[in-house]
């Protein structure tokens, strides 16, 4: 009789996924003009400050990136 866990080879398999996973890296390289950065940068201080129209304009800006994301990890 095995002292194994009953779902042993799932974990198993879970876990070298997480390790593989883990080992990828990605490099997201962009450029940014210095207006388009103090915007960004004032748009967060205005969402930290409970603007939801600055918080509707970061969600803009991090859906390029998602979709940048996206096309990396061809999901």
């Amino acid at each position: 009789m095995s002292d194994d866990h009953p779902d042993m080879e799932e974990l198993e398999y879970r876990l070298d996924m997480a390790a593989e996973k883990m080992s990828t890296i990605y490099e997201v390289v962009f450029e940014i003009s210095q207006y388009d950065a103090e915007l960004m940068l004032d748009l967060w201080d205005d969402a930290m400050r409970g603007d939801t129209e600055a918080v509707y304009g970061l969600m803009g800006e991090i859906k390029k990136l998602i979709d940048v994301l996206k096309e990396e990890t061809e999901m």
